[in-house]
């Protein structure tokens, strides 16, 4: 019956996302088509052979998801008639890649419940992890575009369940290298989709937390960006130069003054972050949880 309740809200995200979609209307009238048609003609170009021309994210997976899909569903096309295929009928296309995406997390909430009812043998912990896309509507807005979030939801599962293995599995002690490789998968893979996703994955250095295992960790995160980046490999400094414009700059997309913090807005921008119960009531009840520890430290 546990095992059995874990498909439940997996199933239930797939009807409300697929719901909310039906009712969003055509992908072309979703933020003025971007992005999703950037990254269906993109994926088009990977699948072509040739280098996307949107590289600042990098959302090079998502590229190549779509690069795949289309292939797979036009596998005797060439290269014009696949483009052909594409443009006459983009919509449906985009469809059939929201499909994959929006299964993509399906199954990442069913393997992350799995993963962590194994190892703590309760089922209200996976439960409480699978219904983290439900906690914001934007977490389902974005599920079903064509875009890096989805792809982003995917990984942050990914990140939950091996950090649960790696604390409460039997044996995750003596696996700690292995964990290492896999967490470094997941955040090469996480920051080739975009980049902002890097702040999350201090959590594996905390979670790991051996000096051999946080260096392989880091390395393994590396090669993983490198990989899932290749079809861009040629741009690699036209991309590293515009990151560093972003670094340098105060306001969005290399706008603003120059420096890092825009100290005169810095305090209502935080405001405003903190104005989102998602984020608010886990840092009031984990400020909760640290004044009941120390006071029972010290009574």
């Amino acid at each position: 019956m546990s095992w059995a309740a874990l498909g439940a809200l997996p199933v239930a995200f797939v009807i409300a996302v697929l719901w909310m979609r039906a009712d969003a209307g055509p992908f072309y009238l979703w933020h003025v088509a971007d992005p999703s048609y950037i990254y269906l003609f993109d994926g088009l170009n990977v699948a072509e052979g040739a280098a996307p021309g949107n590289i600042f994210h990098p959302g090079t997976p998502v590229q190549v998801l779509v690069a795949l899909i289309m292939r797979t569903a036009h596998p005797l096309s060439g290269a014009a008639d696949l483009a052909r295929e594409v443009v006459a009928a983009p919509e449906a296309h985009l469809r059939l890649v929201s499909d994959v995406l929006v299964a993509l997390i399906a199954a990442a909430m069913t393997v992350a419940g799995a993963v962590i009812y194994r190892v703590t043998g309760r089922l209200l912990p996976a439960l409480i992890v699978q219904s983290a896309p439900f906690l914001s509507m934007l977490t389902l807005k974005y599920a079903y575009h064509v875009k890096p979030e989805p792809l982003l939801i995917t990984a942050m599962l990914a990140l939950v369940a091996l950090s649960a293995a790696a604390t409460w599995a039997p044996g995750a002690e003596q696996h700690r290298l292995r964990y290492a490789i896999a967490f470094g998968a997941v955040a090469g893979f996480a920051v080739a989709t975009k980049i902002t996703a890097a702040p999350i994955f201090v959590l594996p250095l905390l979670v790991l937390w051996r000096w051999r295992a946080n260096a392989v960790y880091v390395v393994a995160a590396a090669v993983a960006a490198i990989v899932f980046t290749l079809p861009i490999a040629g741009h690699y400094g036209e991309m590293a130069a515009y990151f560093a414009k972003v670094g340098t700059t105060t306001g969005d997309y290399v706008q603003g003054a120059a420096g890092v913090i825009d100290v005169a807005s810095y305090p209502e921008a935080v405001i405003k972050l903190f104005k989102r119960p998602l984020l608010l009531v886990p840092v009031l009840l984990l400020g909760g949880g640290l004044v009941a520890a120390a006071q029972s430290r010290h009574a």
